[in-house]
């Protein structure tokens, strides 16, 4: 039922957003990154060729085009290794090949990922897109709420419904919305779908300059509990307290091991690694590794970050009657406190990246446990709008750092981040 389910536990995550114009072939009209860790990088080093790529118009004495897309990958070593020129506005191809060539010649910072492919569109004289991606990201923003509603609604009668749905619509020229559909979902709930096209039929966005636009968004909605890391743990004690006893460590007495893993899509363990006193039987560090790396989880909508203490199965049975209590038994008071004493490390995961991209500017959205003792063992981002692991990955890591009141049991702290400039 919607009533055990709490409300931190539902999440809507809004994700890419392509826009398409209605007639001819498919283009974008703001630039993609794709996997590329800075953005703002990319855009200032392409921004400088664009002289170069005007006077591949000059030199052949071609009339510039009001828009030229241009797509190209960037290798793990900054080059530049293949590019594409949409040429069905250039007449000679002697501008194309030079054009490709100043792409091909651009040298960037290495990426820090394999490969990169961007996707990027000039636009030149008074030209402008039609609609830009940053307006109708806003426009639907304002009805995320109104959306929540309607997968909520849906969850009173399916309390583990979870999935993708892509809406396609078009905004009109003057700015409504008609022809909204369902194009693609893994929902699979005609309640919630034929809600959320309400939702957009409602929406107004500005004015589309040239005719009317086709827009796709997709979102995600997971439903994401914690206690079930905390079951699967739990059922497989047994093999954690085989470890104590193979290696003839008393676990009460070894209060300083803590191992640290990940859990993601499909559920398994991710990178395993310990921390913290070394036990006198090297032994118990990799048994209890091992019997972590054969737990099955359940496939993790977001990806968790676990940073538990290495005697957790004798911890576990202690506690196994208190169960999580969604923060309860920490006062806001106290949880604001803390954050408020551990603000500066969470502003310096931003600023790190700010100095990257100057556009960092957006809101992150956490989930973590405290366990009994006041440390944080489970830290998650289940938000975001910042599309930027790097800053993500250190906020999390920064939480497992935190130490707050000893709570009744384990509390579950819900808590968004605002980051500004």
């Amino acid at each position: 039922m919607l009533a055990n389910i709490p409300n931190f536990l539902r999440t809507i995550i809004p994700t890419c957003l392509l826009l398409v114009p209605s007639l001819g072939h498919a283009q974008f009209n703001e630039p993609d990154f794709g996997n590329h860790p800075n953005p703002a990088e990319v855009r200032k080093v392409v921004e400088a060729r664009r002289g170069k790529i005007q006077g591949c118009f000059k030199e052949h004495s071609q009339s510039m085009p009001e828009r030229l897309d241009v797509q190209f990958t960037i290798w793990k070593d900054g080059g530049v290794n293949w590019a594409s020129i949409d040429d069905s506005g250039i007449k000679d191809p002697s501008v194309t090949r030079c054009v490709r060539d100043v792409i091909l010649l651009t040298k960037f910072a290495p990426p820090n990922v394999e490969i990169a492919k961007i996707s990027y569109p000039f636009f030149f004289g008074d030209s402008k897109p039609p609609v830009s991606q940053g307006v109708v990201y806003n426009v639907i923003a304002g009805g995320t709420n109104d959306v929540q509603k309607c997968y909520e609604n849906a969850l009173t009668s399916n309390p583990g419904l979870a999935g993708k749905v892509r809406v396609e619509f078009v905004i009109a020229t003057d700015g409504t919305v008609h022809s909204q559909k369902v194009v693609d979902t893994a929902l699979n709930n005609a309640q919630a779908e034929d809600c959320i096209l309400g939702v957009f039929s409602k929406l107004k966005f500005p004015r589309p300059k040239g005719g009317e636009v086709i827009v796709t968004f997709p979102f995600v909605f997971s439903v994401s509990d914690p206690s079930d890391v905390f079951k699967v743990i739990e059922k497989n004690s047994s093999a954690l307290d085989l470890c104590f006893k193979t290696a003839q460590v008393d676990p009460a007495a070894f209060p300083g091991l803590r191992v640290r893993f990940e859990i993601s899509e499909g559920g398994k363990p991710g990178p395993l690694s310990v921390s913290g006193q070394e036990p006198s039987d090297a032994r118990l560090s990799q048994c209890v590794l091992d019997a972590i790396a054969r737990m099955k989880f359940k496939s993790a909508s977001h990806k968790v970050t676990m940073n538990f203490p290495v005697n957790f199965a004798t911890v576990m049975k202690a506690q196994k009657d208190k169960s999580l209590d969604d923060g309860a038994s920490l006062k806001p008071d106290v949880t604001r406190e803390v954050v408020r004493q551990n603000r500066e490390d969470i502003r310096g995961c931003h600023q790190k990246e700010l100095a990257r991209n100057p556009e960092l500017e957006e809101r992150v959205a956490t989930t973590f446990v405290v366990w009994h003792d006041g440390t944080v063992v489970f830290a998650a981002v289940t938000g975001s709008t910042l599309d930027n692991s790097t800053v993500e990955q250190c906020i999390v890591d920064e939480l497992l750092t935190w130490t707050f009141p000893k709570p009744k049991g384990m509390a579950i702290i819900n808590y968004p981040f605002e980051l500004s400039k």
